[in-house]
């Protein structure tokens, strides 16, 4: 442990912002007496407002730690990246507590073995002393807030919207730390609906977005959102790739940017890529994949993920576009969907800021061939949270072969 240990000061030396999470879980945390030493030798610098670096720390420590030892420091930061130098630094603190945690539970059960006697409080506080503290140290006073209101009221709209116009009058822009939630039953266009905003976003000069298809495989959205792009079915762009007469030139001018990330990835994995990736707007296909905590159920999952999601959106200062696949209540997908309909968590409409659910009425098996074609090619859509106000439905056009969707203006609920 002493490694890891000298690497955790390594990292807090090399990045000053992440003491204030070393100082929370510092107690108990060095066994080596040298660690020890240059821990409290940061600390004292701080507390007289200096900044330390390698040499200052080597200048201080020559006389009372082993030369070779400050020496070496430096070399157990292993050229960890700035993007992922707080998740490394939270990973060791880890490392130590949990180790420490099992030897102390360890001996706790031997203990048990000699006496049948076990004080199953203590095993729950070992357990409990074993996790990190990741509280962020934030500046708490009322003019802080009060210069960031003025801030927020001079800054420019983000030009982030659905793309849909009664929506967008409804909800305006999407501010930073928002998560915007589409609901549907699988074949109902969710995926679609995405690529569709992106269209817009990227018309409107939006930047730094990331696409997380955890349910394709980049190929395959690669098809859709060309499809889109270059309104054509997907057997038109194979015959204009194979005549050689499909050119990219456009699409990778509005789309070259843009990131995609096909893996299922965990909402720790999300953000710290975020901030890898300087992104500002994310897409996420589909809540149910995104990778949960193991041995949980459905309920759990389901709350940790969405609680997690909005502390990214909030933390990392991103929109959230976030795909849901609702309960069997929708049906096949040709019933009206509900806010009920959110499977699994009533999580999901507490941490969306607004959720739009998304139906087909022309699925519907029982319908007359003379009422399934008032409806074909048409998807419905309602507005069923808006922390801004008003709700409301709207019909739009759907050709499948292109992938495309347009607002019926001022439409009727189907």
């Amino acid at each position: 442990m002493s490694q890891t240990e000298k690497s955790i000061l390594a990292l807090v030396i090399e990045y000053p912002t992440l003491f204030p999470i070393l100082e929370d879980n510092a107690e108990g945390l060095f066994e080596a007496q040298e660690n020890r030493l240059i821990f409290e030798k940061i600390k004292e610098f701080r507390e007289r407002d200096i900044t330390p670096d390698f040499t200052m720390i080597y200048d201080a420590l020559s006389s009372k730690v082993n030369v070779p030892y400050l020496s070496s420091l430096m070399d157990t930061l292993m050229q960890t990246p700035a993007s992922l130098s707080e998740s490394a630094l939270i990973d060791k603190i880890r490392v130590i507590r949990e180790h420490k945690a099992k030897v102390a539970a360890l001996g706790k059960v031997q203990g048990f073995l000699k006496s049948p006697e076990i004080d199953f409080d203590e095993i729950i506080e070992i357990c409990q002393a074993a996790k990190v503290n990741q509280a962020k140290r934030e500046p708490s006073d009322f003019m802080t807030a009060f210069n960031e209101y003025i801030a927020w009221k001079e800054t420019k709209p983000t030009k982030i919207i659905t793309g849909f116009p009664t929506f967008d009058r409804l909800t305006d822009h999407f501010n930073y730390g928002e998560i915007v939630s589409f609901m549907g039953r699988t074949t109902t266009g969710k995926t679609f609906t995405a690529l569709n905003t992106l269209a817009c976003l990227l018309q409107n000069g939006v930047d730094d977005i990331g696409f997380f298809s955890m349910e394709m495989s980049k190929a395959t959205l690669m098809e859709r959102l060309m499809q889109i792009h270059f309104g054509l079915s997907r057997y038109d762009l194979v015959l204009k790739r194979q005549a050689g007469e499909l050119d990219i030139t456009d699409l990778l001018a509005s789309y070259g940017r843009v990131k995609i990330y096909s893996y299922v990835y965990s909402p720790s994995e999300i953000a710290q890529i975020i901030e890898r990736d300087k992104l500002k707007v994310v897409y996420v296909d589909y809540l149910q994949l995104v990778r949960g905590d193991e041995g949980d159920g459905l309920y759990e999952q389901t709350t940790y993920k969405m609680n997690a999601l909005k502390e990214i959106a909030k933390n990392k200062e991103v929109v959230v576009f976030l795909m849901i696949q609702i309960s069997r209540k929708g049906e096949g997908g040709w019933e009206p969907v509900t806010i009920d309909m959110a499977r699994d968590s009533g999580a999901i409409e507490e941490n969306s800021d607004f959720i739009v659910g998304i139906w087909n009425p022309s699925l519907h098996p029982k319908l007359k061939e003379k009422e399934r074609e008032k409806v074909r090619g048409k998807i419905a859509m309602r507005l069923l949270k808006n922390k801004r106000g008003p709700l409301k439905a709207i019909d739009c056009i759907f050709d499948p072969q292109v992938g495309k969707l347009y607002e019926i203006e001022e439409g009727e609920t189907l």
